[in-house]
């Protein structure tokens, strides 16, 4: 019978293989890749794609339905979820320090980002948040006369 040392090596292989395939699939997220909605593959194609067990891949997925960035509906399968503000901004932190990223690639992750708030915020603008806007405009242009 194996040592029990050796039971723990493997566990802690295959956690280290299912973290990296969550963030495989983050980083997807993070980039665009995937955007809210979108269908994540069975779990059996996501393990023959990934050339990981499907014990791996549930465990991946179980790691990012805690994030928050997947929803699983079982029968249906998993979503990737429209992320709140503090899972965008827990997925940065996370990115950003698992990469040791300079401030360069911070900023071009933040324009990937910030692009798609705009575009969504411009989709989704009801004539009283346009009027909002041109109020805060117009606040700011007094400002800087007065100053």
């Amino acid at each position: 019978m194996p040592e029990a040392a050796e039971l723990g090596t493997i566990r802690l292989q295959r956690e280290q293989l299912s973290k990296q395939v969550a963030q495989q699939i983050q980083d997807n997220i993070t980039e665009g890749k995937l955007k809210s909605g979108d269908r994540l593959p069975s779990e059996r194609e996501l393990a023959e794609q990934l050339q990981v067990s499907r014990t791996v891949v549930r465990e991946a997925v179980k790691l990012l339905e805690d994030r928050g960035l997947i929803s699983v509906n079982v029968g249906s399968g998993s979503y990737v979820v429209e992320m709140p503000p503090k899972a965008v901004s827990r997925s940065i932190s996370l990115y950003v320090q698992q990469r040791q990223l300079s401030y360069a690639h911070l900023a071009a992750v933040r324009r990937m980002i910030e692009v798609e708030i705009a575009e969504m915020a411009a989709r989704n603008a009801t004539p009283e948040d346009i009027k909002g806007l041109e109020q805060a405009v117009h606040d700011a242009e007094e400002h800087l006369e007065l100053t």
